[in-house]
């Protein structure tokens, strides 16, 4: 197939001017090709710009671009540059033609412009107050912590499935200063019967981007991410995250508009800050900047209202991160006395010294005066483990060193979700990780380790393991049958 019989004639095209905007020349490429997907046009653009430093396109390279692209759609080949597969040619440009440019921030050192910023929390400490109050300051142009200049008043779009903007999202944003004029809510949209149907990433990016354009957003909240995740999207699947943010990635590139997407975190307390969020590491992969939210651990104030809250940087690709920030939340009255309307807003604290990875730990269940010994009890005991299991006599001796008593130690194990197990006549700490890890077989000179393990492959037989198992550091391995190679010291059964 030729590239003419893939597409649209386009000879009155020629002379066309094309549009300025990046929503116009969606529209027009899908004119021109009304068999390719818009937000993969969107998407070519964005990364365009994104990579090669080029906006606007050089003259011609629209044209280029989705020609490539609709070739590619069509199975068609495309001339004598198709070094790939059907349909396919490089797009390469020189280094030294790329103009550098400074990263543009929405929060100096902290949320950069045109990117994807995550912030991951539990329930109930405040993510969404918190980022209503940072929408506030960014509508009234005022300065929010660590910065000292104003800016201009910016305008904010506001996507959301949990919060009710009559009884929870006006009052939060009214308690917090909030310029109301610049605020707008999108959650849904109408189907051609006129049904209201909730937005769905990546479904719905050409109609965000063309609402982003029509009302000249320039911070973009969703609370929370995954909740707009289309259902042919598995949010703990990497490759589908990735295809699914990449549209909206391609959207913040063309329109300039920044996105603070909010989540949950999960469970998994021994897990480090980066691995808390809900969902695949591709969403934390994606952003550029991200935060965790939690209670202060420095702060054992029993009644949870009153007790500090803090927000930590986890991640920064464009700027080193910044110090972490504590806040408290409080709750104010608005309305009249017949009908009061009450709501919490975020009070600025000012910087802490607190890692990240204490506050993904989570608070201490029930605040104590050895809460602070059963914190430095679980910093310790990651570091032991960071490197692999650990003999049990050994941690033990090295905590109570640093005068740690015994129940302190129990406590803070159960909390981390460390497992002891017992190897040959040692008995060792383990991480729930590094527990999984040690009950999976191993083959490890050659061939897939995914391979049938349950048909008693002759070939896996043949390849008995030349390294020594990951938590005995053994040699003693066996072959078992139905279950593989198998090390005998650590599963005394099999042998």
């Amino acid at each position: 197939m030729t590239l003419a019989a893939a597409r649209p004639s386009r000879a009155s095209s020629a002379n066309r001017k094309a549009p300025d905007t990046p929503y116009g020349l969606m529209q027009w490429a899908k004119a021109l090709y009304p068999d390719v997907a818009p937000w993969n046009v969107t998407t070519l653009l964005g990364r365009w710009a994104h990579d090669f430093g080029s906006t606007p396109l050089p003259e011609g390279g629209l044209e280029r671009l989705i020609d490539a692209w609709a070739a590619m759609r069509q199975g068609a080949t495309f001339g004598a540059t198709t070094t790939g597969g059907a349909g396919e040619t490089p797009i390469v440009i020189a280094a030294s033609t790329v103009e550098m440019e400074t990263i543009e921030w929405l929060w100096a050192d902290r949320v950069p412009k045109g990117h994807i910023t995550i912030l991951d929390g539990d329930p109930g400490m405040g993510k969404s107050t918190l980022t209503l109050n940072i929408a506030a300051h960014i509508t009234r142009g005022a300065p929010l912590p660590g910065e000292d200049t104003p800016r201009e008043p910016l305008n904010v779009l506001v996507m959301t499935t949990e919060d009710s903007p009559e009884t929870t999202i006006n009052p939060r944003l009214v308690a917090a200063g909030a310029d109301l004029d610049r605020i707008s809510y999108f959650h849904a949209k109408k189907d051609t019967e006129g049904n209201e149907v909730p937005l769905t990433i990546p479904d719905d990016m050409p109609m965000l981007q063309g609402v982003i354009e029509q009302h000249a957003i320039d911070l973009l909240l969703i609370d929370p991410l995954v909740a707009f995740f289309g259902k042919d999207t598995d949010s703990n699947t990497d490759k589908d995250v990735r295809r699914a943010l990449a549209p909206l990635f391609g959207i913040l590139q063309t329109t300039g508009a920044t996105c603070i997407a909010l989540r949950h975190m999960n469970k998994d307390r021994s897990k480090s800050a980066m691995y808390r969020g809900g969902g695949s590491i591709g969403i934390i992969g994606q952003a550029r900047s991200a935060f965790i939210v939690g209670y202060d651990p420095n702060d054992d104030t029993e009644d949870e209202n009153a007790r500090r809250r803090v927000l930590v940087h986890v991640k920064s690709n464009l700027a080193p991160k910044q110090p972490a920030l504590a806040y408290q939340t409080i709750t104010v009255t608005l309305g009249t006395t017949e009908k009061p309307i009450r709501t919490s807003r975020v009070e600025w604290l000012g910087e802490v010294v607190i890692s990240a990875e204490d506050v993904a730990a989570g608070p201490d269940t029930k605040p104590g005066p050895d809460a602070h010994q059963r914190r430095e009890a679980e910093s310790v005991i990651r570091q032991l483990l960071a490197d692999g299991p650990i003999g049990a006599d050994e941690a033990d001796k090295t905590l109570k060193a640093l005068h740690i008593s015994a129940a302190t130690i129990r406590r803070a194990k159960q909390h981390l979700g460390i497992r002891s197990r017992k190897n040959g006549a040692v008995w060792q700490w383990l991480t729930e990780e590094q527990a999984e890890e040690s009950d999976r077989p191993v083959v490890a000179k050659s061939g897939d380790p995914d391979a049938s393990w349950y048909r008693g492959d002759t070939n896996l037989r043949a390849m008995k393991p030349d390294k020594p198992h990951y938590t005995c550091r053994g040699m003693s391995w066996e072959w078992v049958d139905g279950k593989g190679w198998t090390c005998t010291r650590c599963h005394p059964e099999a042998a």
